[in-house]
């Protein structure tokens, strides 16, 4: 179990440390030619995987003048848009949960047995299917899955002073509060409550995680830990 997991931890590890996409492979669509934005839009909100960026997007819907929200760019990132003399804003949300919720999401948005397909697998799960909790025998799995599906956090801030005043970070685990502070701050009206995609909430509402695997999901994303208890478990 343990070689397993060691084996898929380097693998993460590679994944975690991808580089960032230069100006040049985005091109016009990723903000590659001077971020085209109305001159209105002062604020950029980036869209990380599996953060809550659907929610994000219909909460902000009534404050489209003024913030410009990313829904599914997953390249683009806040140094750019720091550069074209505009705020950057984004969430992120603990690195264990996301990848359970990735796990989620693609099991239900591909009409693919995710699960099932695994336990045929070397990195099976070690319970059955309609088991609810995460135990630390599902690590290999649900790591293995990510390093194929999940693009880490830490390059969308990749280049980028983390104490920028410019930059505005919330924290999924309280996204509500943090959403009707940001609007608030850029005089838009109040968002309607945030609602996470059903398998996303799932992930951390209906299933419980051990915590011996929330630590070795975390582990194997270490950079993106840091940044998730820099901005949101510190702030607690």
């Amino acid at each position: 179990m343990w070689a397993a997991l060691v084996v898929v931890l380097h693998a993460m590890a590679a994944v975690d440390g991808r580089r960032v996409v230069t100006d040049a492979e985005r091109g016009y669509r990723y903000c590659g030619v001077g971020c085209k934005y109305p001159p209105e839009v002062r604020t950029v909100f980036l869209h990380v995987p599996k953060t809550g960026g659907a929610s994000v997007r219909q909460a902000l819907a009534n404050c489209s003048a003024r913030v410009a929200v990313e829904y599914g760019n997953h390249v683009l990132g806040a140094a750019r848009i720091l550069a074209s003399g505009r705020r950057a804003a984004l969430a992120l949300r603990d690195p264990a949960d996301r990848v359970v919720s990735e796990w989620d999401w693609s099991k239900e948005r591909r009409g693919h047995d995710y699960l099932a397909s695994e336990r045929r697998g070397v990195h099976g799960l070690a319970s059955g299917l309609s088991r609810r909790n995460w135990t630390l025998d599902d690590a290999p799995a649900l790591l293995g899955h990510a390093a194929k599906s999940l693009k880490p956090m830490h390059p969308f801030l990749a280049d980028v002073n983390r104490s920028d005043e410019r930059l505005s970070v919330l924290c999924t685990e309280r996204l509500d509060a943090d959403l009707a502070a940001f609007a608030r701050a850029r005089g838009c009206p109040a968002p309607r409550a945030a609602r996470l995609h059903r398998t996303s909430a799932s992930a951390t509402s209906e299933r419980r995680m051990s915590d011996d695997l929330r630590a070795a999901l975390r582990h194997a994303m270490p950079e993106d830990d840091a940044l998730h208890a820099r901005f949101c478990r510190r702030r607690r």
